[in-house]
């Protein structure tokens, strides 16, 4: 009984005690670690072949610089775009860029508001550019006036087309609210608003008219660059040598204009040193003429010696130590001095200029602080009016005899004023001027180089104002300004400016006149 007792016992336990924690077994030694194989040679990454693009091309919403860093546009076509939208300066690399494909576009432009503050009533729009200053003793000259505008505002867009390589095909379109309309705000004249039209000081400011800028396209191609359309003159090599100010460019004495023309440019770069050369038709100057104006001219840069300079107040960038020398032909063909003239007098006009860029105390985008720069030009022609925003000559035909019942009668110039005029012998004169700027610009050491300080003196005079007979209290002998200002960027896409500007007037008679002014910019880039 005892044993079966003890065999019950055993037969309980057994399933306890296969349950118990055993002691567990002494591991067996790990083997060594085989020695690591040496590091594969990374083979250089090859760059993307054409198919690859056009696949990363399928649709990208970017900026410039990103779609390059990513192998969505290539060096050369981020260069090209760089080149086309040098007016914005370094923000050019950030414009905003929308791939589709094989085309690329890219959509830039500003929001500007202005203040503008004027001792005189002188200007009948919202800029002085080369307008006469009203003579002491009248009632424009003894009021101020005072305007608040969003006119400059701009918008642009830059396409850029299917090209083999080495190849870039491209087209810019760019306007801004600056056209003219109708009535006596209209900049060339104009008759006064009839009473309860909407022709109004109010209209002309909050519904202003788009209007071109830029309208071209352009071929590059490893032989010569071709653009086609409207944009810079040629002659000042704009707009490379535009000085810094908050006044509205162009200013008395700054070569300032755009027009429709056939250009062929080359450029021969080197480390130290590049040379561009170019040659264009442009529009002509006085359609009846039959023949476009001619430009010509080559600029050097040195590209070991830069600084900073900001254009107008849109563009800051590093340019390098710049010398350009360019020269402009035109034609004219007036009619006779006569009341139904049938014959015309020709007369051969143009100028030539000379522009300089130097950058005295060096800087950089990335330190723009206690750099210092000088941008200066000087010009000498005749019949170049076009060439200067609003130029005034206050040079006249003289009146014609009356018809037999004593009413006046008008001359048919066929031409624009202020670029040529028959004295009172009935002798053809073009209207001979000559202007120069020099603008120095200082970017402070302090707040990383964001506040600039600039101010320059220009001068245009009518050289030859005494071979015409209007009155002498209308004609112009010498216009100058004088201007100083600042600029601070509190984020990069944000710029605001303030400047003071003083203008003298000297009128052909001896009499000075004088217009102060004081204006405040904001700009916010996209």
């Amino acid at each position: 009984m005892t044993r079966s007792l003890f065999a019950l016992l055993l037969l309980v336990s057994l399933p306890a005690f296969a349950q118990s924690p055993q002691p567990a077994a002494t591991p067996a030694p790990a083997p060594a670690p085989a020695p690591a194989a040496p590091p594969a040679a990374t083979a250089p990454t090859p760059p993307p072949t054409p198919a690859e693009i056009d696949r990363q091309r399928a649709a990208q919403v970017s900026t410039l610089k990103l779609l390059r860093d990513k192998n969505v546009i290539t060096e050369e076509e981020y260069q090209a775009a760089l080149k086309d939208l040098g007016e914005l300066g370094a923000r050019a690399k950030d414009a905003n860029t929308f791939v589709m494909g094989k085309f690329a576009t890219s959509v830039y432009g500003f929001v500007q508001t202005d203040f503008l503050f004027n001792s005189t009533q002188s200007y009948a729009s919202d800029f002085a550019a080369n307008f006469q200053v009203a003579r002491p003793g009248t009632y424009a000259a003894a009021n101020s006036r005072l305007v608040f505008t969003a006119r400059d505002s701009r918008l642009g867009f830059r396409l850029s087309a299917p090209a083999p390589a080495g190849f870039n095909v491209t087209a810019v379109f760019e306007g801004d609210f600056l056209g003219s309309e109708p009535g006596i705000f209209q900049n060339t004249g104009g008759t006064p608003p009839v009473a309860g039209t909407t022709n109004s000081e109010a209209a002309f400011f909050l519904n202003p008219t788009f209007r071109i800028r830029h309208a071209y396209l352009k071929a590059e191609t490893p032989v010569v660059d071709v653009t086609i359309g409207q944009t810079w003159n040629l002659l000042g090599w704009q707009p490379a040598f535009i000085p810094v100010v908050v006044q509205w460019p162009g200013l008395i004495g700054e070569l300032y204009g755009r027009a429709p023309q056939l250009k062929l440019s080359k450029a021969f770069k080197s480390d130290f040193i590049t040379v561009e050369a170019a040659a264009a038709a442009l529009r002509p100057v006085q359609r009846d003429s039959s023949l476009p104006n001619g430009e010509a001219g080559v600029r050097l840069t040195f590209n070991k010696w830069a600084g900073v300079h900001t254009a107008y107040l849109t563009g800051t960038s590093a340019l390098p130590l710049s010398l350009a020398i360019t020269g402009d032909v035109r034609a004219f063909h007036i009619p006779e001095f006569s009341a139904a003239p049938v014959a015309s007098n020709a007369a051969t006009g143009g100028a030539f200029a000379i522009d300089a860029f130097i950058p005295i105390i060096p800087g950089t985008l990335a330190n723009r602080a206690n750099s210092l720069a000088l941008t200066a030009e000087f010009v000498r022609g005749m019949g170049i009016a076009d060439q200067y925003t609003g130029f005034s000559s206050g040079v006249t035909n003289p009146a014609l005899p009356p018809d037999a019942n004593g009413n006046p009668v008008a001359f048919p110039a066929r031409v624009d004023a202020n670029l040529a005029a028959y004295d009172a012998a009935g002798t053809l004169h073009l209207v001979q001027n000559q202007s120069f700027f020099a603008s120095l610009e200082y970017y402070l050491p302090v707040l990383e180089g964001k506040v600039g300080v600039f101010g320059g003196y220009y001068q245009t005079d009518i050289l030859n104002t005494d071979d015409f007979s209007n009155a002498a209290t209308a004609r112009r002998r010498r216009v100058s300004l004088a201007e100083a200002g600042l600029l601070w960027d509190p984020v990069p896409a944000l710029r605001f400016g303030a400047d003071y500007g003083l203008i003298r007037d000297a009128y052909a008679d001896g009499t000075t006149a004088w217009n102060w002014s004081v204006l405040g910019s904001a700009f916010l880039f996209f």
